[in-house]
């Protein structure tokens, strides 16, 4: 299957070098005219023929909820780091936000990431995906306002691992697991400086 992709985006390449015939294609498969498109949760002005590119990172951005929604957060929390700061990923899943604040160390400077996720399974590829950042702690744990022990449900994706039943999760006794919780200012003694992203798995 890659091979076959290789060789026709090959081809594609090739067609496309010639301008003339690009602009017939990109003028037949693409609208022309102004118009306003959401690109990192900000509203542009473009011309979708002169800006082709970002008129297609437009079209991305509207059917994906990950570029939709995460990015423009993304690029907003990371305005607010400030050097030697730690970053709290309260439910980070596989490490979106986890990956991306600790990558933004060598810029900001001194920046420390606690990431929390409670599914077992969900917690190894979190791991798995900050291991290679030396400013990364992870815990596989939940966090809550007292040390106990929580119920949560599978679900059919990570994002909605959840303590309350819902139309995402299965909401049964074989489904559920049991998670430590425990407070999140048990790991925050001495750290005055707190940029805290939370989720809310009720």
């Amino acid at each position: 299957m890659y091979g076959r992709n290789k060789y026709l985006n090959h081809l594609v390449w090739l067609v496309m070098r010639n301008p003339r015939l690009r602009r017939v294609l990109q003028r037949a498969l693409y609208p022309s005219g102004i118009r306003e498109v959401m690109l990192l949760g900000q509203p542009l002005e473009i011309d979708c023929q002169a800006e082709i590119g970002y008129y297609r990172a437009s079209i991305a951005n509207n059917s994906n909820i990950y570029f939709r929604d995460e990015v423009p957060q993304i690029v907003s929390v990371a305005s607010t780091l400030r050097p030697g700061c730690t970053f709290v990923d309260a439910g980070a899943n596989v490490g979106i936000w986890t990956v991306q604040m600790a990558s933004l160390n060598d810029i900001v400077g001194g920046v420390r990431v606690m990431a929390f996720e409670p599914h077992p399974v969900t917690f190894k590829r979190l791991k798995h995906n900050a291991a290679r950042f030396a400013n990364v702690t992870t815990y596989n744990l939940a966090l809550s306002d007292s040390k106990q022990s929580l119920t949560f449900y599978e679900t059919t994706t990570s994002g909605v691992f959840s303590v309350k039943a819902s139309d995402f999760n299965m909401a049964e006794k074989s489904s559920a697991i049991t998670i430590p919780a425990l407070p999140l200012d048990d790991y925050l003694d001495d750290i005055e400086d707190v940029v805290l992203m939370l989720r809310d798995m009720s």
